[in-house]
């Protein structure tokens, strides 16, 4: 497939970012600069860019400029005039800006293709990808941005909007997940969703909002900002009701509520779930009940966008497994089974604990986690009293990042209470623990490793080094990697 190359003058960029309504003086631009392509890094910087300064939290892009025009940047977007001979683009904020521009170099490929989004604090991996079972199975090739494709679970504007335009011109829709922090920090702005879906909100990423208001109105922009065709709401969640009373009545956004109590004789095991909606039986090769929510979301959208039933059911049935979502490792030679899941939240990690009890009811449930590093800390104690749902729990490294994993593994043991203490086990390094844990395992029992899913690279203290959840247990259980 060839993808279309563009050249936008700077005229025309200045006028996209006025357009967006991001203020700018351009005393310094000279329009017949043409540029071919934008970036935020200037390690990545090459001939013919636009590189926009932004100022973040460890480094300020404007400090770096000298650098993006040594790889042969033609222009500079900027916050303040730059002592540099090169044309600059002076706006009030480089973030705000980043994504009206880099839609603009890319063609406004929103405009040309569907563009699913999908945000919550649990859930969007799963209904990112039951969405695109469902229009890949109906003939509509699709693309899947998120958490499984990349370092970052919605890209930076120029990646992303680069993402877009390969899909629009080789004609296939896009399903991706949005994050608070890509609705934070702008990433998603000059992007047209023809639907959008919100699937719950738990504690989540506290240490960039602050509160769990500020996050819910970070998300809720999606809709209110945005103004997706179609929002998709699961109202059987707190937020969701506020959320969907928030833009009911809106004459630019179609209201699809949808609710858990629609739902009816469902029937979970370990290899997938059945349920009954609107007269007809539904499965899905994934088990637990959130899962079930997250099949009642996907039908909304699908609907939302034109698809009858019957096909959409085909697509949820044949819809192939998601990495580290409940994913199911087994022993031919013991009887002891291993999910992996991404649970990394107290919500995710309660209803995770209920999937198992309600699939094995029967089996001892064996809970290895930790928390992330660098992360909001708060929530740490609260995954300790979670997490003792379990009949035993091994505490153990997630990803450290800067921080002790020992200390975090103490916040961890502070929502613990005496009386469970004795059930907990601290490792501090993962791997020997999901070895131990494993190796140890009795007959008939049911071992939950949770917190990383699919993720392949652990960070720990800066370094990135190769670690796979699932290819341990895999080489625990004396299977191949």
């Amino acid at each position: 497939m060839t993808v279309r190359h563009i050249e936008r003058g700077l005229d025309e960029i200045v006028e996209s970012i006025r357009a967006a309504g991001v203020g700018t003086e351009d005393s310094l631009v000279v329009p017949t600069v043409r540029v071919g392509g934008v970036t935020i890094d200037s390690r990545r910087c090459g001939p013919r860019d636009l590189f926009v300064c932004i100022p973040g939290r460890h480094h300020d892009g404007h400090d770096h400029a000298h650098e993006a025009i040594a790889s042969g940047a033609l222009a500079l977007v900027v916050e303040h005039a730059l002592d540099i001979d090169a044309p600059q683009i002076i706006v009030e904020s480089s973030r705000r800006a980043i994504g009206p521009i880099a839609a603009c170099i890319h063609g406004d490929p929103s405009l040309r293709t569907p563009v699913i989004g999908v945000t919550g604090t649990n859930g969007k991996t799963t209904v990112t990808a039951m969405v695109a079972s469902v229009l890949e199975s109906a003939g509509r090739p699709t693309s899947v941005i998120g958490t499984l494709n990349g370092r970052l679970t919605t890209p930076e504007a120029p990646d992303l909007q680069r993402l877009i335009a390969e899909a629009a011109d080789a004609g296939r829709t896009v399903v991706m997940e949005v994050s608070s922090h890509a609705l934070a920090e702008h990433r998603v702005d000059a992007i047209r969703f023809e639907v959008a879906a919100f699937t719950n909100l738990g504690r989540d990423h506290l240490d960039l909002h602050g509160t769990m208001e500020e996050y819910f109105r970070v998300k809720a922009s999606l809709f209110t900002d945005r103004e997706p065709r179609v929002a998709v709401i699961n109202e059987g969640d707190t937020y969701g009701r506020l959320l969907a009373d928030t833009i009911e009545g809106s004459d630019r956004t179609m209201l699809v509520r949808v609710n858990p109590d629609q739902i009816g004789q469902i029937e979970m095991g370990p290899h997938g779930s059945s349920f009954d909606l609107d007269h007809r039986r539904w499965t899905v090769p994934l088990a637990g009940r959130p899962h079930v929510e997250n099949a009642l979301i996907a039908i909304g959208v699908c609907r939302s966008l034109g698809l009858d039933d019957e096909t959409i059911a085909d697509g949820l049935s044949s819809m192939p497994p998601v990495p580290g979502r409940l994913e199911v490792i087994r022993s031919e030679d013991r009887d002891v089974e291993v999910i992996v899941d991404f649970a990394h939240t107290p919500d995710a990690l309660d209803a995770l604990i209920d999937t198992c009890r309600e699939i094995a009811p029967d089996r001892e449930l064996i809970l290895v986690f930790g928390c992330g590093g660098d992360r909001d800390r708060a929530k740490r104690p609260e995954m300790g009293r979670v997490g003792c749902a379990a009949d035993r729990v091994v505490l153990t490294s997630d990803n450290p990042r800067s921080e002790d994993p020992a200390t975090i593994i103490e916040q961890i043991l502070l929502g613990i209470s005496a009386p469970d203490r004795d059930r907990v086990t601290v490792i501090v390094d993962r791997g020997v623990a999901i070895r131990s844990v494993v190796a140890d395992a009795p007959a008939h029992s049911l071992v939950v490793v949770a917190g990383r899913g699919h993720e392949r690279v652990q960070d720990v203290g800066g370094s990135l080094v190769e670690f796979d959840d699932r290819q341990v247990v895999r080489s625990a259980l004396g299977g191949p990697e």
